[in-house]
């Protein structure tokens, strides 16, 4: 995948897990999936992050920190409305490390 195409299959997947009005747990399953495929992406262009242009417009480090903040506040958002409705969904994480996880959390079961 190229620098473009890693840049706009991202936004691509933010805009649709945006989209989605979570009402229900079918629909939390629907942003939850497009979260997921849009962190599958960014993960993705961390493994090798010089060969994406999309980072390097301003310098790689300010580049990548903004593009990130500005994804990760995206997924958190949309994360707090899926954890409501998602069926005994208690509390999530989102993890950052060599890649980003996404991680929900259920109470034990009785």
């Amino acid at each position: 995948m190229n620098d473009t195409k890693a840049y706009k299959t991202v936004e691509a997947h933010l805009e649709c897990m945006e989209r989605v009005e979570v009402t229900d747990n079918t629909t939390a399953h629907q942003a939850l999936a497009h979260a997921t495929a849009a962190v599958t992406t960014i993960n993705q262009g961390l493994r090798h992050p010089r060969k994406y242009d999309f980072i390097r417009s301003r310098g790689p480090v300010e580049d990548i920190m903004d593009r990130l903040q500005g994804w990760v506040t995206r997924l958190l958002d949309k994360l707090d409305e899926i954890v409501a409705k998602l069926a005994k969904g208690s509390t999530f994480s989102l993890s950052f490390g060599s890649t980003i996880a996404i991680t929900i959390n259920f109470p034990p079961v009785a």
